[in-house]
């Protein structure tokens, strides 16, 4: 099964810019600016920026508006089927104090690494989803093996060679800022994925996955994990398949 979107449909370039600056110094620094312009010039201004979120907000309060992802929900309870065992990496970095252009140039970095990892499917990555929060950003990636993960990440031929070079020396030189990775392999069939009324993410938006309704052994979080035959479902929670 191909993804269902790549990493950069629906992505927020300004995620990145919003987790370094709380909403009330964002506020604060519009009304700041706001005391030196003409006030019919703030006014549009601070229409042109937050309109077209207010009118959409309202039009899908009204049912008139589904934004692009949310027309890719799935309803009801889905599971993710893989074959074989696969890796789950995590890596990410943060900017410990003030933000320069090894920030910006950190961003473009991973930027073209998964864009890279996007083009190349045979490279052995079966997806990505990026998050950003106050611990920095963090990439969730999916490989079909800790070779091919190690392989990508050492090949001089690839762009991640050149960048963890230079991190590497950053770290050395510096705390400004910070760099981490997690990666762990699962066994084949040995993992828990539900999903509820959303759009394929993570393993389920992954190359090589398939979703599926939730019945019978698949309708326990032991049952999905290969350890019961699912008549363990907590009935409280109503009927196991809907």
């Amino acid at each position: 099964m191909p993804r269902v979107r790549t990493i950069q449909e629906f992505q927020d370039e300004t995620l990145l810019f919003k987790s370094m600056l709380p909403i009330k110094a964002m506020i604060g620094v519009g009304l700041l600016i706001s005391t030196v312009m003409p006030w019919k010039v703030s006014l549009a201004l601070g229409f042109a920026m937050v309109g077209g979120t207010f009118v959409k907000a309202i039009l899908s309060r009204m049912g008139l508006y589904i934004d692009p992802l949310t027309k890719q929900v799935l309803k009801g309870r889905k599971t993710a089927l893989i074959k074989g065992d696969f890796v789950v990496f995590h890596i990410g970095a943060r900017a410990n104090r003030h933000v320069d252009g090894n920030y910006k140039w950190i961003g473009d970095a991973f930027e073209i690494m998964t864009q890279e990892l996007e083009d190349n499917p045979d490279l052995g990555c079966l997806g990505v989803e990026a998050y950003v929060g106050k611990t920095g950003t963090i990439s969730i990636q999916y490989w079909k093996s800790l070779d091919q993960l190690n392989a990508w990440a050492r090949s001089g031929r690839n762009t991640h060679s050149g960048a963890w070079a230079r991190l590497m020396k950053m770290g050395r030189e510096t705390t400004n800022y910070g760099f981490w990775h997690e990666a762990f392999e699962v066994k084949n069939g040995k993992y828990d994925a539900i999903y509820l009324n959303m759009p394929p993410l993570l393993l389920g938006n992954c190359r090589n996955v398939e979703l599926k309704q939730i019945s019978g052994k698949m309708s326990s979080a032991a049952g999905r994990a290969g350890n019961s035959d699912g008549t363990d479902y907590a009935t409280h929670l109503g009927k196991p398949d809907y």
